[in-house]
C-alpha cells in the first residue's frame, strides 16, 4: 500500500500534493495541473494488484466509464477531466470537490427533518436526471458519494466510475455497488438501469429520514433476502409526526421490481416535494435549506477524540489497509465529531465487507 512517504511525485503532468484517501485498488490523490493552474483529484487503479487478464478487463473498463462520466456537466456532479495510464498505474483526473460526506449527518440513528432530507434529496435527483438522460448510471449511490458544501450545493462524486473499486470485477455477472443501497435486481447480477439508481436514492431518504436503513442483514446473505423478498418498516412507523406521504414515496422507490419503481428521477423528486411541503406555505427553496443545514456541521478538527483513541484505532486499521492507515486516519479526524464518527469514516476504506462489519462491531463492543 502506497504511503504518505512512498507516494509518487507526479502522475502524467500531474504534481501530486496530497493523498486524499485510499481503496482496496488504489489511492485517491489531491494534485496540481499546471497547464492550466487548478487543483484536481486522481483517482488510482494499482494494476500490479490483480491478475494480468483481469488487469485488462479493469483498465478498460476504467477507460470507459472516465469517457462516459466526462460527457457530464452539472453542477451537482463532481466533474471528470482527464485519463491517463503510467507504468503500473490508470487514473482519472476529477474536480477537487470538498465538504461534508452526507454519511456525517444520518445514520445510526441521528436523521434530519422532513424538509431538510427533501431539500437534499431532491438535488441528488437533479443531479441524476441530468445524468441518465446522457445515458450514464451510477450504480453506487450512497452517503459517503454524496457531498454537502458550506453553501448547501450537493456534489454527486464518482459518477460512473464508482463501480471500479469494489474489488469485484474480475467476473462478469457479479453485483456491484454497495450492499445496503444496491436494488434487488443487482444482486442477480444485472447490470442495472436507471432504476437502480432511483433504488439507491430512495434508501438514502430512508436513512435521512429515519437514521436507519430500511434492511440490515448480518451477513450478505441474510441482507440480499431482505432486500429481494421482504418489506421495509414504513417511515412514519419509525419516526412519530412524520408526513405520511412519504410512506408512500418510500414504497414506489423501493419496489422490488424495477418497472414497479419511479420511471425517472423527476417522478421521484415531483412526490418528495410534494410529501414534505403537504400543508408548508414557508415557500423556502431547496438550496437556502440546505444551505442552512450545512452551516450547522461541525468544522475542523474532532477535539474530542483523544490521542490514545487516535493511536488505537489507526494501529487497528493499519491490519487491514497498511502504512497508509494513519494518512486515512489523520485526513478523517478533520470531518469527524466524536470518536464514533471517526470509525465510520474509517469504515469505508476496508475493502471486505465482513471484515469491515467486524471492524466496526470489535469497536462497539470496546
Amino acid at each position: 500500500m502506497t504511503t504518505e512517504a512512498a507516494r509518487p511525485a507526479s502522475l502524467g503532468r500531474y504534481r501530486i500534493v496530497d493523498v486524499i484517501g485510499a481503496g482496496a485498488m488504489g489511492v485517491v490523490y489531491k494534485a496540481h495541473d499546471p497547464h492550466i493552474d487548478r487543483t484536481v483529484a486522481l483517482k488510482t487503479i494499482r494494476r500490479e494488484l490483480l491478475s494480468m487478464q483481469a488487469a485488462g478487463e479493469v483498465v478498460a473498463r476504467f477507460h470507459r466509464e472516465a469517457k462516459a462520466a466526462g460527457r457530464l456537466s452539472h453542477p451537482g456532479i463532481v466533474a471528470v477531466y482527464d485519463f491517463g495510464e503510467e507504468e503500473s498505474t490508470s487514473y482519472i483526473v476529477m474536480e477537487y470537490a470538498t465538504g461534508t460526506a452526507l454519511s456525517n449527518l444520518a445514520g445510526d440513528g441521528r436523521r434530519l427533518g422532513a424538509h431538510d432530507a427533501s431539500a437534499i434529496l431532491r438535488q441528488l435527483l437533479d443531479a441524476l436526471e441530468y445524468a441518465h438522460a446522457q445515458g450514464v448510471v451510477h450504480r453506487d449511490i450512497k452517503p459517503s458519494n454524496l457531498l454537502l458544501s458550506p453553501e448547501g450545493r450537493l456534489k454527486v462524486t464518482d459518477f460512473g466510475i464508482a463501480r471500479i473499486d469494489t474489488g469485484r470485477l474480475t467476473r462478469t455477472g457479479t453485483p456491484v455497488g454497495t450492499p445496503a443501497y444496491m436494488a434487488p435486481e443487482m444482486y442477480l447480477g444485472e447490470s442495472g438501469d436507471q432504476r437502480a439508481d432511483i433504488y439507491s436514492a430512495g434508501v438514502v431518504l430512508y436513512e435521512l429520514l429515519t437514521g436507519a436503513l430500511p434492511f440490515e442483514g448480518a451477513t450478505i446473505g441474510a441482507l440480499a433476502y431482505k432486500v429481494c423478498h421482504t418489506a421495509h418498516t414504513p417511515p412514519s412507523r419509525r419516526v412519530a409526526g412524520l408526513p405520511a406521504g412519504f410512506d408512500r414515496v418510500i414504497d414506489v422507490a423501493l419496489a422490488k421490481r424495477a418497472d414497479a419503481r419511479y420511471a425517472n428521477a423527476r417522478a421521484f423528486a415531483d412526490d418528495v416535494h410534494q410529501a414534505a411541503t403537504a400543508g408548508d406555505s414557508s415557500g423556502i427553496g431547496d438550496e437556502r435549506r440546505a444551505a442552512a443545514l450545512a452551516a450547522t456541521l461541525p468544522r475542523g478538527s474532532a477535539t474530542s477524540i483523544s490521542a490514545q483513541d487516535v493511536e488505537g484505532i489507526t494501529s487497528d486499521l493499519t491490519t487491514h489497509v497498511g502504512p497508509i492507515a494513519r494518512v486515512l486516519v489523520k485526513r478523517a479526524l478533520a470531518s469527524s465529531s466524536d470518536v464514533h464518527d471517526l470509525r465510520r469514516n474509517l469504515a469505508e476504506h476496508i475493502a471486505d465487507e465482513s471484515e469491515r462489519r467486524r471492524w466496526l462491531e470489535r469497536f462497539a463492543k470496546g
